[in-house]
């Protein structure tokens, strides 16, 4: 994922294994939801990809980094 600076350039902002993708919400309240697996759910990975465990989980603005991260672990959906 690329963000812009604001003078017409952009850099990346974000670099992830994701299975789906959702936005939540609309303007400055919205977030970007990812479906992801294993350590990104703070799960060990599982012993083959059907018994793999997934979860959503957002990430935010990081304004020191000028990057994007994964909110904490405790903000995790479970998917069922």
């Amino acid at each position: 994922m690329y963000a812009g600076d604001g003078s017409r350039r952009a850099s990346k902002a974000f670099a992830d294994v994701a299975y789906d993708a959702q936005i939540q919400g609309t303007g400055k309240d919205a977030k970007l939801w990812l479906s992801v697996s294993g350590m990104n759910c703070g799960k060990k990975p599982a012993a083959t990809f059907a018994e793999e465990a997934f979860c959503e989980r957002p990430i935010e603005w990081n304004a020191k980094t000028g990057k994007f991260d994964f909110a904490p672990v405790s903000a995790i959906k479970t998917m069922q």
